[in-house]
């Protein structure tokens, strides 16, 4: 049995700074979050922040880099079996979208480096994180037949991924313990099922039934 390796204390120190940052982050906005209220949520003095983090900015850069969920991310597709391309994209709806519900503070996090930063701290992950991976599974969706070849990788997972995200979102909204909050709406499962069916198959009406 593999042994975790114990902080020191100076690691848990910065941990813990971390975990009193992103909570205040979150529930005040970064504008409305000061390095006091961090080292006093985090219960340390002022001072000692300092010897960790230059400033709040510093923080909330470190947290992107380190706390959207990159490592999950990738054992979710690795963990989609080859099978043919439209039921890969199918299966790594499922695994991401469990995912993205489990580490939904990535969102605020997200919205946060928009509004306050232009996405730079985002962008940097994403282009040289999460993209490659992206793109490693694409490769293998392609390989593995039954796309259109006139839609490029690039294409095909910014769709998937606009899908994912906003199918999260939305959920957030309607629905609580896959139950809908609003009446009329179908199950979050039925909906789940019925939205990456559209994505793989279209929205257009077939020719045969026009």
């Amino acid at each position: 049995m593999t042994k975790l390796k114990r902080q020191t204390r100076g690691e848990q120190t910065r941990t813990a700074i971390l975990d009193a940052a992103m909570k205040l982050f979150l529930e005040s906005g970064y504008n409305g979050t000061s390095m006091r209220q961090i080292a006093n949520e985090a219960g340390i003095a002022l001072g000692g922040i300092y010897n960790h983090f230059p400033g709040k900015e510093d923080i909330f850069k470190v947290l992107v880099a380190e706390r959207i969920p990159v490592d999950i991310i990738r054992e979710a597709l690795s963990e989609v079996e080859d099978t043919k391309g439209p039921q890969m994209l199918a299966e790594a709806f499922e695994r991401l979208q469990a995912q993205y519900r489990k580490h939904y503070y990535f969102f605020g996090l997200l919205l946060i480096d928009l509004q306050e930063f232009g996405g730079d701290n985002a962008r940097n992950l994403i282009g040289g994180v999460l993209i490659p991976e992206f793109m490693i599974f694409a490769n293998r969706v392609r390989q593995a037949g039954g796309l259109r070849e006139d839609i490029s990788n690039f294409i095909l997972l910014r769709l998937f991924v606009s899908l994912m995200i906003g199918y999260v979102l939305t959920g957030v909204i309607t629905y609580s313990d896959e139950q809908p909050l609003i009446a009329g709406l179908p199950g979050d499962q039925e909906a789940r099922i019925s939205l990456i069916e559209v994505f793989l198959h279209g929205i257009a009406e077939k020719e045969g039934n026009r």
